[in-house]
């Protein structure tokens, strides 16, 4: 789908889960990347990994950050 795609489709996503406010608005900077179906195979694959590994991590950050708010509180 390549990186500006990706990009768009996360911030709608925090956008409709209301991590940032619904009238936030996405930074003109666009990082120019090829599309993803340029890349051979193995790169897609790779990259592919990173953002599942990027995604895992986040996941797991978020629900230990909440434990320690929990305890806090």
């Amino acid at each position: 789908m390549g990186w500006n795609a990706l990009r768009d489709q996360i911030f709608a996503n925090q956008k409709r889960l209301g991590v940032i406010p619904a009238n936030a608005k996405l930074t003109s900077g666009r990082i120019v990347c090829r599309s993803g179906t340029r890349f051979r195979p193995t790169r897609r694959k790779l990259f592919a990994r990173q953002a599942e590994v990027y995604a895992g991590y986040t996941a797991y950050t978020d629900n230990e950050i909440g434990r320690v708010i929990q305890a806090v509180d």
